[in-house]
């Protein structure tokens, strides 16, 4: 990239330049050609065509490779839009001005916009870098989707797509994938693997049981990589996993549910699908989903909290996905909240996913059924008539039709959410939170009263701005589709 692009464009010095080529290049025909041949509209089609060259022949100083077409499509609009010019004026050689200037306004108008994307971000755009070396395999590349308006003529031919991209928005990253990746999610039941393109849409998915053991979870990850990319050309694969990540997005240091204790993910199923892969924490997968395609778009700092049967979550501020320096940040579920509390899976007492989860929410409603079963009515009616028998699903039925022990249990639930949200925001101080995971699939039945516990909690809540509370969007595909793009950015 050249020293022109931390300069501003200059108008004035702009047009006297282009006035410049214009002149030169008409005494020049003049002086080698003599008269014109032909009509006054056909020469001027000619010098019209030679100022589009010569603007062509300035992208790459000033745009770099990334912009170039996207200004060659500007170019051909300013032509379309000249070509009236003439035919209104066929015998007029000098509206060869309007000509240029309205080239001119195109292309000011391209390293204008190029330029606001760049000042968005921290400091000067790099220029592209290869990423990866190790290409796809022949089994997994194929015809391009015959949907995906992404393709250019040239990769649905068969070529190799390029690994540039330009910037994120609020970010001067250019390294990365311009392509189809594969997002992978680790479930309890079944592994799904899905093709998703640049815009977050799945474009194919392919589901297997997941095994019982460590080393089955890698046969049944490629086996789920290789059917979901049958027939796309893919360049990567991102793995979301449950559990603690190290800093390199390549180790599994720990999962509580996979007998995984430093399993080095990354190269096994890199041996076995020969592609690129990235491992990521699931719910920073999630996260980046959201803040990317889904809630959190419009946002640079985001945080988002998962309340499934656990509590997950994941930091984006400026427009990064922060990881912490051994990559185990945003364990928002273990931050205790109650000292010598309730014991937790991980073996402390107190944490926060004790309070607010799936988990938490069934405990919640079996203690007030079984304190006031005259409240419960209708919870029991929907199970097997015992408190025993309540699960997550009758709570939430019972809650929409009215049930008072129900209702009451989400509340509790919400309480302790909003007051858990309230301290982030002392940490970190988003413009949002993003509330996904089963528990907020019931939408204003919780996020309404977690929204006004945040509010009760928030310290200095009557002066200070308030972080916005919203529904996850992407639902259970937010961590396929955050694990596949963060393996296009490499």
């Amino acid at each position: 990239m050249s020293e022109a692009t931390d300069r501003p464009v200059d108008d004035d010095a702009w047009a006297q330049a282009c006035a410049e080529d214009l002149a030169a290049e008409k005494a020049r025909r003049r002086a080698e050609n003599g008269p014109p041949p032909g009509s006054a509209a056909e020469e001027l089609r000619k010098l019209v065509d030679a100022v589009a060259d010569k603007v062509a022949s300035l992208q790459s100083p000033l745009l770099g490779m990334a912009a170039q077409g996207a200004v060659q499509q500007v170019i051909r609009q300013a032509k379309s839009a000249v070509e009236p010019v003439i035919e209104r004026n066929p015998d007029v050689f000098d509206h060869i001005a309007a000509a240029g200037s309205e080239l001119l306004a195109a292309y000011r108008s391209a390293v204008e916009g190029q330029e606001r994307r760049w000042t968005q971000g921290a400091g000067t755009p790099q220029a592209p870098k290869r990423r990866w070396t190790t290409p796809p395999t022949p089994a997994m590349r194929g015809p391009a989707p015959a949907n995906t308006s992404t393709w250019t003529d040239r990769h649905r031919q068969g070529g190799a797509r390029p690994r540039v991209r330009l910037p994120q928005r609020g970010s001067t990253e250019t390294e990365g994938f311009m392509g189809l990746t594969i997002g992978v999610d680790i479930g309890g039941t079944k592994i799904a693997a899905g093709v998703v393109d640049e815009e977050g849409h799945i474009l194919s998915t392919f589901k297997v049981p997941t095994p019982p053991t460590a080393e089955g979870i890698v046969d049944a990850i490629a086996a789920a990589v290789s059917g979901a990319s049958e027939g796309h050309p893919v360049e990567a694969v991102g793995i979301g996993a449950a559990g603690y990540v190290d800093d390199k997005r390549a180790t599994v240091l720990f999962a509580p549910n996979i007998n995984w204790r430093h399993e080095p993910l990354k190269d096994k199923v890199e041996q076995r699908v020969g592609l690129p892969v990235v491992v990521e924490n699931d719910a920073n997968a999630a996260a980046w989903g959201e803040y990317r395609f889904g809630a959190g778009q419009g946002h640079e700092d985001v945080i988002c909290i998962t309340l499934g049967t656990g509590l997950g979550g994941g930091i984006i501020i400026g427009n990064k996905l922060r990881r912490g320096r051994f990559g185990v940040a945003a364990e928002f579920g273990h931050i205790r909240v109650v000292p010598d509390g309730l014991l937790c899976g991980c073996g402390s007492q107190g944490c926060w996913e004790q309070y607010a989860s799936g988990r938490a929410l069934v405990r919640y409603a079996k203690q007030r059924a079984n304190a006031t079963p005259e409240n419960a009515t209708i919870l029991l009616t929907l199970g097997d008539g015992t408190v025993e028998g309540i699960e997550g699903k009758h709570i939430s039925e019972a809650a929409r039709q009215g049930c008072p022990v129900a209702v009451d249990s989400f509340r509790e639930l919400a309480r302790w959410a909003g007051a858990g949200l309230a301290d982030l925001a002392s940490l970190f101080d988003p413009s949002a939170f993003i509330v996904g995971g089963g528990v907020s699939d019931e939408g204003e039945l919780v996020l309404d009263p977690i929204r006004k516990s945040f509010r009760r909690w928030l310290i200095g809540g009557e002066w200070r701005p308030h972080a916005q509370v919203l529904a996850a969007q992407l639902g259970g595909k937010a961590g396929l589709v955050g694990a596949a793009d963060l393996a296009r950015q490499g």
